[in-house]
Order: structure tokens, then C-alpha cells, then sequence
């Protein structure tokens, strides 16, 4: 399953989305690298997407999964 988030929500605001649905696994597809970095310092399965090779590292498909 999908969950796609926008970032119109504010930092704080995704963060908290993150912490309630606890996904197995985050795509970030644009933003600050601090997102990622924060989310895994939280302990989260967080992946910024490669711009410049038009895919999310590991080469996986943009998603987030849930249990």
C-alpha cells in the first residue's frame, strides 16, 4: 500500500504523520536531506530519491509499505 504525503504540511506535521502510521519503508521524492536523516535517526527505513538518476536509492519503486 501507498501513502503518499505533500509536502504542503509543514515539517513537524510530517513527522507526526510518519510517527502514527509507522511505515516499513519511506520514499522521500524531493526536500531537504534532513528529512531522511531525521527519520532514521528515528529509528525509520527512510530513502531520498537519486534525482540524477531518476530512481530512489536502494532501486526499489517509490513507496511506502505498511504492515
Amino acid at each position: 500500500h501507498a501513502l503518499p504525503l505533500s509536502d504542503h504540511a509543514d515539517y513537524d506535521e510530517l513527522l507526526e504523520c510518519v510517527e502514527r502510521v509507522q511505515p516499513r519503508e519511506i520514499y522521500c521524492t524531493h526536500g531537504p536531506t534532513s528529512f531522511v536523516e531525521r527519520l532514521r535517526a528515528r529509528g525509520h527505513n527512510a530513502h531520498p530519491l537519486d534525482e540524477r538518476a531518476g530512481r530512489v536509492s536502494p532501486v526499489t519503486p517509490p513507496r511506502l509499505l505498511f504492515n
